[in-house]
């Protein structure tokens, strides 16, 4: 699944980013919250929430990801949507 989340972080509009993690998160911390990061432009955050602030897969796009009764941060952690 960690495709499919850098794909919705790439079709992420700068200036619509909605930070993820305090100011001066790292780029791992910011990957273990299942965030977006991109540190190349100045004046937008850096870790930020990826397309609305959760998975964005068409329901034909979308595969098997966890287990049945996976709880929300396990599921996450497998960078997988809930």
């Amino acid at each position: 699944m960690r495709k499919r989340l850098e794909f919705t972080c790439l079709q992420m509009t700068p200036m619509k980013r909605s930070q993820c993690g305090h100011s001066e998160v790292t780029r791992e911390e910011c990957l273990r919250m299942s965030c977006c990061y991109d540190n190349t432009m100045n004046g937008v955050p850096f870790c930020f929430h990826h397309l609305i602030g959760r998975c964005s897969v068409k329901i034909a796009d979308r595969e098997p990801c966890g287990y049945d009764g996976i709880p929300v941060d396990a599921c996450r952690d497998l960078d997988c949507c809930y």
